[in-house]
C-alpha cells in the first residue's frame, strides 16, 4: 500500500511539474484601451485569472487609455513578438475607428492577429417614463407620428450607441435627434433626469433604474433576445438581421508565430467558456462566447461590414 501511495504521489508530482515550470515563466501582459473601472476593464479582469490558469502563467492587466485606443495599440505593436502581450479589443478599436477617422495610426487588418472572440456585449434601449411608449413597436409608431420630436442620448459621435441608433433610424425611416454627451455616465444621468427621451446602455448601468421604474427597457440590440431577460424583444424582431452587440476579443501583434497564436487561442477559448467567467459575464450583462481565431476573424469581417454601412448612413467622418 505504501509503495502504491508513493508511486501515485510521484506520478502526480511528475504531471504537475510542467505546469509549475510554466507558472514560473514571464507574465502575459493584457493591454486594455480603457481606464480602470470601466466595462472593458471589467471584462479583462474577469477573464485574466482563468486565462492565466489555462496558460500556466500569470496574466497582468495593463490599462492604456487615450487617443481612441491608439495608445493601447502602440503599446501592443511595440511589444515583443513572442506572444507575451495581448490586447482586449472591441468594435471601437477594430471597426469603428478605421471607418470614421481620416488619419488613423494603425490598420487592424495589417497590424493585428485575431486570437479569440471572448464575449459580446449587447446594449439595451431604455426610455424615460414620460415617453408614451410601453413597447418598442409603440416607440417606432410614436416616432413616425411625430418626426423629429424624440431625441436620444449617446456617449458621443461615432460610438457604437450612435451608429446603432442611426442605422435603426434609417432602417425604420424615422427621424429622431441625436444628443451626444462626453461619456456613458452623463448620457445616463440625462435620461434619468428626463432631459432626453432615450438611450442605449449596457445592462449594469440600467438594471437597478429599470427595476425602480426610473427608466423603461424596450429592446436589446443583439441578434437574439438576452437569455436572462427572455421577455425583452430584440430589435431584430422588427428589423430582420439587425445586430449591433459589440464583440470583445483578444488580438496579438502581426508577426507572432502561428503555433503560438494557436496555443493562445485555445487557452483563451477555454477561459471564456469556463463556468466562473460565464457566470461573471452574465452578471455584467455580457454573453460569453469563446471562439478561436478563425471564427473571430470571420466575426470581425462581418462586424466591419455592418459598421461600414452604419457609418455611411450617418455620413460620419471625424478628424
Amino acid at each position: 500500500m505504501k509503495r502504491r501511495t508513493l508511486f501515485t504521489s510521484l506520478l502526480a508530482a511528475w504531471a504537475a511539474a510542467p505546469l509549475a515550470r510554466a507558472q514560473s515563466g514571464p507574465a502575459v501582459r493584457l493591454i486594455v484601451p480603457y481606464a480602470a473601472g470601466g466595462g472593458g476593464d471589467a471584462v479583462a479582469r474577469t477573464i485574466a485569472p482563468s486565462l492565466g490558469e489555462q496558460l500556466g502563467r500569470s496574466v497582468v492587466v495593463d490599462n492604456r487609455p487615450g487617443a481612441n485606443g491608439v495608445v493601447a495599440v502602440q503599446a501592443l505593436l511595440g511589444a515583443d513578438l513572442e506572444g507575451g502581450t495581448l490586447m482586449l479589443t472591441d468594435s471601437s478599436v477594430l471597426s469603428i475607428n478605421p471607418w470614421i477617422y481620416k488619419s488613423l495610426r494603425y490598420d487592424p487588418k495589417r497590424d493585428f492577429e485575431p486570437v479569440a472572440l471572448v464575449a459580446r456585449g449587447p446594449l439595451f434601449l431604455a426610455v424615460h417614463p414620460k415617453v408614451a411608449a410601453k413597447t418598442f413597436d409603440e416607440l417606432v409608431a410614436l416616432a413616425k407620428a411625430q418626426p423629429g420630436r424624440l431625441n436620444y442620448a449617446t456617449p458621443g459621435a461615432g460610438s457604437t450607441h450612435h451608429l446603432c441608433m442611426e442605422y435603426l433610424k434609417s432602417a425604420l425611416k424615422i427621424d429622431m435627434t441625436h444628443v451626444p454627451f462626453k461619456g456613458a455616465s452623463p448620457a445616463m444621468a440625462a435620461l434619468v433626469a428626463g432631459e432626453v427621451d432615450m438611450t442605449l446602455a449596457a445592462l449594469p448601468s440600467l438594471q437597478a433604474m429599470a427595476q425602480s421604474g426610473r427608466v423603461r427597457l424596450l429592446a436589446v440590440n443583439s441578434l437574439n433576445r438576452y437569455a436572462r431577460m427572455p421577455d425583452l424583444p430584440a430589435i431584430s424582431e422588427t428589423i430582420p438581421g439587425f445586430e449591433f452587440a459589440s464583440s470583445m476579443g483578444l488580438v496579438a501583434a502581426r508577426g507572432v508565430p502561428r503555433t503560438t497564436l494557436a496555443s493562445l487561442s485555445a487557452a483563451a477559448t477555454r477561459a471564456a467558456r469556463s463556468a466562473a467567467v460565464v457566470d461573471a459575464f452574465s452578471a455584467m450583462g455580457i454573453e460569453a462566447i469563446g471562439a478561436e481565431m478563425g471564427e473571430y476573424a470571420r466575426a470581425i469581417a462581418s462586424e466591419d461590414e455592418r459598421i461600414g454601412r452604419a457609418v455611411r448612413v450617418a455620413n460620419l467622418k471625424l478628424d
